[in-house]
């Protein structure tokens, strides 16, 4: 990890390893204005785990992979986009995920939650006991990101670990 804005994440999958579910990157702008930003995953890693067909709402491009990168992006117009994506999970799941804010953001920040979710993509997987006392939207982990790319990460799954600065 060279470049000094891209974190790293690594959530481990073995409680559910071999089980079918989904996993969704959803990136939005914070109130109280929508601002132009850039959310980049890269050396995305199932680690023996099998992604199937991914579904995109808003301004989504690219691919999520090992080689390649899935971008995100949030505009005065659409501030928000989301991927979700099939899994079969395998041991853990590592990528990378790089912020820029595109225009001036006077402030203003983006929020980048993650989601490890069941079969049915609608009950969250490998939280901590108290999720929903702590973050009811069921989130892995949530990235609330500042207009200069300053992350404040939490996490609400056990074992999980987060590296490194989105400072552009």
């Amino acid at each position: 990890m060279n470049d000094p804005g891209t974190s790293r994440v690594e959530v481990p999958t073995t409680a559910v390893e071999g089980t079918e579910g989904w996993l969704d990157f959803k990136f939005a702008s914070l109130p109280p204005l929508p601002v132009r930003a850039m959310l980049t995953i890269a050396g995305f890693d199932a680690h023996g785990g099998v992604l199937s067909s991914g579904t995109a709402t808003g301004n989504v491009g690219g691919v999520l992979g090992l080689e390649s990168e899935l971008v995100l992006l949030n505009t005065p117009e659409s501030p928000s986009s989301e991927y979700s994506i099939g899994i079969t999970f395998g041991r853990r799941i590592t990528f990378l995920f790089r912020f820029k804010a595109t225009t001036e953001a006077d402030g203003q920040g983006s929020a980048f939650g993650f989601s490890i979710l069941d079969a049915s993509s609608m009950m969250p997987l490998l939280l901590v006991d108290d999720w929903p006392r702590l973050d009811p939207s069921g989130f892995a982990f949530l990235a609330d990101l500042d207009g200069e790319g300053r992350a404040s990460i939490s996490s609400y799954v056990a074992d999980a670990s987060y590296s490194g600065s989105t400072r552009p």
